[in-house]
Parts: structure tokens; sequence; C-alpha cells
């Protein structure tokens, strides 16, 4: 698997936080997301922060105070991305 740059990140964070219903806002920090989810009623809202392995594009951690299934989800999403992104550059035949 191969890596995207912290810009790269950031461009896939914010593309999969605006595609996805409840996120009030995404931010980021190195390889590290936080996430505004808008609770159910509307009324509040719940920070999540993720962070994500800079060589492998694993989330490996979510911090959220509730056990919601958004934050998850979102992780999984850019995963994926990253994954598509990496692939769509890397030359045929040369993946590390």
């Amino acid at each position: 698997m191969g890596k995207v740059t912290e810009s790269e990140f950031a461009d896939i964070v914010s593309d999969v936080a605006s595609g996805m219903w409840k996120v009030e806002s995404a931010s980021t920090f190195g390889y590290n997301a936080t996430l505004e989810f808008r609770s159910n009623s509307g009324r509040s809202s719940v920070e999540a922060h993720l962070s994500f392995d800079a060589d492998s594009g694993r989330c490996t951690s979510i911090t959220c105070p509730y056990n919601a299934n958004k934050p998850s989800q979102f992780a999984d999403e850019v995963e994926r991305r990253i994954d598509a992104h990496v692939l769509a550059v890397v030359p045929r035949g040369h993946y590390s």
C-alpha cells in the first residue's frame, strides 16, 4: 500500500465529510481528523477524533464520547478512498 500526502488526506476527509449526512464540520491536522456530528434530534452535536496511520492509511483510533457508528462509517469511507487514490496513482506492476 502506498501513501497519500497530508494535503491529499485533508482533501479526502473534506470530500467524505461533505457527502456524509450529519457531519457539521471536519478538520485535519497531519493524519488526524476532528469531526462534529449532529445528534439525531439536531439539537446538539458530538465531536469525534480519528487518527490514521501515515503509511498504511488505516484508522488507528477513534475517540468519541458516545458509542456512535457514524465515526466508524466515516473512517471506513476515508480508508476506502485512500486505497482508491493510491491505486489510481501507482503505475501498474509497481505495488509495494
